[in-house]
């Protein structure tokens, strides 16, 4: 509760806490911009938390879009190709920063800038695009796990053993069933360890989380590192490949990575880029500086 003192009364005599309860009449202007300001920051900050549990929820994955779960411009199931999409065409939707979603084919008709529902505007950049629907057809880009399976193909005829690494495990489990489906035998982080490093192992791939098997494991009976998502940071990057290109390896060492342009991975793997050619410089100097230093005291000792 708060009260309005007469402009000539005494304070004094409150303690701090007491103070804060009452005011003068020309403090009211200020503080009512003060505590007007901070309600507006406050409604910004919940309508940007709001957009951005929409856009995750748009966004999530799942084996099936909802009944709900349809375009606003032609009213088909995101899951389902639009009328304007040609005949055997992926399901490909658009989400917007507000967090509604749209078939791509019918918000790149609407040509407006504005959410369809809402009427929020939006840049070109700001639309995320993703194939949705578990059934769809593929692009003509090649997805991350043909990728993957071709290149595991050939590391095992060629009979190499590979760690294969992703942030996730829902992604691992769906990499052990491709392999399954290939007949390549592989092990699982922590418990197959040991036998994908038995000597005449079978174990061609082993399937290791970023996060839990970064540190601590030798590997050099592997000669391949495969890395399906960037890791956020170059130094968990280095220590995963470190697990095979490491004392005791005896063999040349590969590095897979899977990309997809135009999204954050990419900016990321530049980011690791000039990390490592950032360290080459380093380690350039610092040899240059040795021999430097070498010759000038070789140089001293032969006066």
């Amino acid at each position: 509760r708060v009260e309005v003192l007469p402009a000539d009364a005494d304070v004094g005599a409150l303690d701090p806490q007491e103070r804060n309860a009452f005011y003068f009449p020309g403090e009211l202007g200020p503080r009512d911009h003060e505590a007007a300001a901070g309600r507006d920051d406050a409604v910004k900050e919940l309508a940007a938390r709001t957009a951005r549990l929409a856009f995750l929820e748009s966004h999530a994955v799942g084996s099936a879009s909802s009944a709900g779960d349809a375009c606003k411009i032609c009213f088909e199931r995101l899951d389902a190709t639009s009328g304007y999409d040609a005949p055997g065409a992926a399901a490909v939707a658009s989400v917007l920063p507000c967090g509604h979603a749209f078939h791509d084919t019918c918000l790149r008709r609407w040509h407006r800038h504005q959410c369809p529902t809402c009427r929020g505007a939006y840049a070109d950049a700001d639309v995320l695009r993703a194939v949705r629907g578990a059934t769809a057809i593929k692009t003509e880009e090649t997805t991350k796990l043909d990728a993957l399976l071709k290149d595991a193909k050939a590391a095992a005829a060629r009979g190499e053993q590979s760690v294969i690494f992703s942030n996730f495990e829902e992604v691992l489990d769906v990499v052990a069933a491709a392999l399954d489906r290939a007949a390549l035998a592989h092990a699982r982080f922590p418990a197959g360890v040991a036998a994908f490093t038995a000597p005449g192992s079978r174990a061609a791939f082993l399937l290791a989380p970023v996060a839990r098997a970064n540190t601590g494991l030798t590997l050099v009976n592997a000669t391949n590192v495969f890395l399906i998502e960037q890791p956020t940071s170059h130094a968990v990057e280095l220590q995963c490949v470190n697990r095979v290109h490491r004392v005791g390896q005896t063999k040349e060492t590969t590095v897979y990575r899977y990309i997809a342009s135009d999204t954050i991975e990419a900016a990321i793997a530049r980011h690791h880029a000039a990390s490592r050619d950032g360290a080459k410089e380093d380690a350039a100097d610092a040899a240059a500086a040795a021999k430097a230093l070498a010759s000038h005291f070789a140089g001293r000792r032969s006066l």
